[in-house]
């Protein structure tokens, strides 16, 4: 059975190159599970692609010592460098995945998540709290913080 993980978390204005077939000196950040998947698909500018990512370990380069939290590091996330490393395939046509109808939905999906998870930790926040001005003045910030990460998600920029 093989195990396929999914990256598209590009710097913008730096994505991964192409050349003749390959992925050239392209770093991926962000990239969870990358020491357990065999197989993984990434984007590459308004390419998707499809690599083995057991097919030229010597031209793979993964590195996990960036991360700090327990999350990140459970998961195996690492930043990814190709260099040469080979492409199985180019999935549909170029273009096709970044501009498919629910893509931009799929990309607010993490930050809903962590939108949530702070509009929580702001509740039990104010539960807690104790009663004094320099409280009521950082919960009220972080109060208005949750609120426009919700306006951003729900009537977007």
């Amino acid at each position: 059975m093989r195990l396929t993980g999914y990256g598209a978390s590009e710097i913008p204005g730096r994505p991964l190159m192409i050349e003749k077939g390959a992925l050239y000196v392209a770093r991926r950040r962000f990239s969870s599970g990358a020491a357990l998947v065999d197989r993984a698909l990434v984007t590459a500018g308004t390419a998707l692609l499809e690599v083995d990512l057991r097919d030229a370990p010597g031209r793979l380069k993964s590195d996990e010592t960036g991360w700090k939290t327990e999350a990140f590091r459970m998961t195996r996330t690492a930043a990814v460098t190709f260099d040469g490393y080979p492409i199985v395939s180019v999935v549909g046509e170029d273009d096709w995945y970044t501009h498919r109808v629910g893509f931009w939905q799929g990309r607010v999906w993490p930050g809903s998540r962590l939108a949530g998870g702070a509009a929580g930790l702001v509740d039990y926040a104010t539960e807690v709290k104790r009663d004094d001005p320099h409280t009521t003045v950082h919960l009220g910030a972080m109060s208005a913080d949750v609120w426009a990460m919700e306006a951003l998600l729900n009537f977007g920029c």
